[in-house]
């Protein structure tokens, strides 16, 4: 992994965004777990009514209870004048015990589902209005019957069915998250190539053989580094904190700069912006707080392109010399036929007396032949 920087980009990244969510998770789970071992959040299994006082006093309100032996009481138990369930009872040490069913729990006792699930509560109205009804029947006061209905009532309705469920999955949820991203981030380091960031890989290649290329560009041909940014010979790679962009330099057309005015709370700022792009392949921007920054990665990204144009301007500067001395030879000659004399005065003058001079031997040489 020395080498591969490029590979520890891509974990450190997901890592990073695995931060946020873990943390969330981790005081889930912690509520959770405080909340597991708070008793109102747990349900004890009652084995005797007899018990039931001692469930009391402990707070152990949440309870399950074998209820094979209730039979129905006659009343119907109301919510605002309607009707959700009915009461039970079981008579037992000459005390008659009352149970609030709901539809779905008379339907599971129907169906021999005998372990329900009941909350410890009291209702001393209730108790009293059947007292009086037994009154009645049995032709008898109401202190004959004082305590033969015990005010503890086992009610379905009240059981925090919810309340623990929640709870439930709150913990054991938070629990298998936490063994996914930890089994995510063991995978992410052995496997670079399954991170979230090297998905976007895919459109230039294979991702494994995209991951090295980059790794080893990083490592000998990077042309440029600042901040957060890297050049190489066939990539621009930008370092985010929500990702990682990766653009292969042969798709970019057009590269442009970008200035603009950012408004903070208290105060405004200049944001350069880098924009990077191709009508059919591509549209990337960058934002960076140093303009060098961006000027110095155009500079790189072109630099083949100005190398190709210098060369161009130097072989064509060198075709054009003999071209000039050509056209100077033959702006001369065209001066001397405007002018219609010889540019050398001088060689003219000699010629005119050297001619003067063979005339007049000429003439000597004539008066002496008529002399003779």
């Amino acid at each position: 992994m020395k080498d591969k920087k490029f590979s520890r980009l891509l974990i450190r990244n997901s890592l990073m965004i695995l931060v946020p969510p873990v943390a969330a998770i981790f005081m889930v789970v912690l509520v959770a777990f405080r909340m597991s071992n708070l008793r109102e959040y747990n349900t004890y299994r009652l084995d005797s009514l007899d018990n039931l006082e001692t469930y009391i006093n402990s707070y152990m309100l949440n309870v399950s209870y074998d209820a094979s032996g209730l039979k129905p009481a006659g009343y119907d138990y109301t919510v605002d004048g309607k009707k959700q369930g009915e009461y039970y009872y079981i008579y037992q040490n000459d005390h008659v015990w009352l149970f609030a069913l709901n539809d779905s729990g008379i339907e599971k006792l129907k169906n021999g589902d005998t372990l329900l699930n009941f909350r410890i509560t009291t209702d001393d109205q209730v108790v009293k209005h059947i007292t009086l009804d037994l009154t009645k029947s049995f032709e008898t006061n109401e202190d004959n019957l004082k305590g033969f209905i015990n005010p503890v009532i086992l009610n379905q309705f009240e059981y925090p069915f919810y309340k623990i469920i929640t709870m439930r999955a709150m913990l054991y949820g938070g629990m298998a998250l936490f063994a996914v991203m930890f089994l995510y981030t063991v995978l992410v380091t052995l496997f670079p190539s399954l991170c979230s960031d090297a998905a976007k890989l895919s459109k230039y290649g294979k991702r494994r053989e995209i991951i090295r290329q980059i790794n080893e560009e990083l490592k000998d041909k990077l042309l440029y580094h600042e901040e957060d940014a890297y050049v190489t010979e066939n990539y621009l790679i930008t370092y985010l904190g929500n990702g990682i962009q990766v653009v292969k330099l042969d798709d970019v057309k057009y590269l442009s700069k970008h200035i603009e005015d950012k408004r903070g709370l208290f105060s405004t700022r200049k944001i350069y912006k880098l924009t990077a792009s191709n009508v059919d392949k591509l549209y990337y921007e960058h934002e960076f707080l140093d303009e060098e920054v961006i000027d110095n990665i155009i500079y790189y990204i072109r630099r083949d392109d100005l190398i190709d144009e210098t060369e161009e301007i130097e072989r064509n500067s060198e075709s054009d010399e003999p071209d000039s001395e050509i056209n100077e030879i033959n702006s001369e000659s065209d001066d001397k036929a405007e002018t219609g004399t010889e540019p050398d005065t001088d060689e003219n003058e000699d010629a005119d007396s050297a001619s003067d001079a063979d005339v007049t031997s000429e003439d000597v040489s004539e008066s002496d032949t008529d002399e003779n």
